[in-house]
């Protein structure tokens, strides 16, 4: 099989709509886990339709190959295995009703017929924000309900500039067309920022966590260290937050754009739930 051919030939679905451009199509959750929605579906879909049965580039169509999805995965009467054309409308159905765990069941059938299209697969994972990679042949989870749970809780602050700052980070990380995962960064920092240092009469992060430290009943002081460091990573002047070189671009991932995402919405929480911003109110002092 002609790999690089084959993913050519997908490569139109990743192209930016105009809805999309203009904000007229909502934002996707930021990643999907324990679900498939509609783009993820068809894109996995077109991927085994144009790898598995196009000609141009299917290699694997002998009925050994499909015949033990048939009666493996889909239980079927061995003596009753359609044609070639009719397998394919099962298989194109499957993908477009089953529960989210069957669809991935049935990626990794295909995988195991032709393991050297996983990249394949993978570039659709990401590109639709799935929570979910293929490695070794098998479907293994990168995050989790949990994480998620965290997030929501966040947004459910009363402070609007903190749900405002989540909301930036949250889009600019979930645009499947045009990601930007510095400035998500960025944005997550700052909700955290935007919570604590007025509270604490401070005009940054490093200066309300160092005067948190320095009253010594906020936080263990460890967990504040720790956030202090965290954030001069971010905020130094070769930072992420200055645009600086200390942090290369290509160590910008999708996948460290969301740990901080889901990180500084776990600090958000911690902070609520300690009412820690409530006691800090008035306490201003150096």
């Amino acid at each position: 099989m002609n790999i690089v051919a084959g993913w050519a030939c997908l490569r139109h679905y990743l192209e930016m709509r105009f809805s999309q451009r203009h904000g007229c199509v909502p934002v996707k959750s930021v990643v999907q886990v324990e679900e498939i929605d509609d783009d993820l579906r068809t894109d996995l879909w077109n991927v085994t339709h144009t790898l598995y049965f196009e000609p141009q580039y299917a290699h694997a169509t002998h009925p050994l190959n499909f015949t033990r999805i048939w009666v493996g995965l889909l239980r079927k009467d061995i003596d009753q295995f359609p044609v070639t054309y009719n397998f394919e409308a099962i298989i194109k159905h499957w993908f477009k009703t089953a529960t989210w765990y069957e669809v991935y069941d049935l990626v990794e059938e295909f995988i195991d017929i032709s393991e050297d299209t996983s990249d394949i697969y993978n570039q659709m994972l990401k590109h639709n924000l799935a929570g979910y990679r293929l490695l070794n042949k098998q479907i293994v989870p990168i995050a989790d309900s949990h994480e998620l749970t965290g997030i929501e809780s966040a947004l459910r602050t009363e402070k609007d500039v903190v749900k405002h700052h989540l909301q930036q980070a949250i889009r600019l990380l979930a645009d499947r067309e045009n990601p930007d995962y510095p400035n998500s960064i960025k944005e997550s920092i700052s909700a955290v920022e935007s919570l604590l240092a007025p509270q604490l009469g401070e005009n940054t992060l490093g200066r309300a966590l160092a005067k948190m430290k320095k009253h010594g009943n906020y936080g263990h002081p460890v967990l504040l260290e720790a956030w202090s460091k965290l954030y001069g990573w971010t905020s130094d002047e070769d930072g992420i937050r200055h645009g600086g070189e200390a942090v290369p671009a290509a160590a910008i991932t999708q996948e460290l754009a969301r740990y901080f995402l889901i990180t500084c919405s776990a600090f958000i929480n911690l902070m609520t739930a300690n009412q820690a911003v409530r006691g800090t109110a008035g306490t201003s002092e150096g």
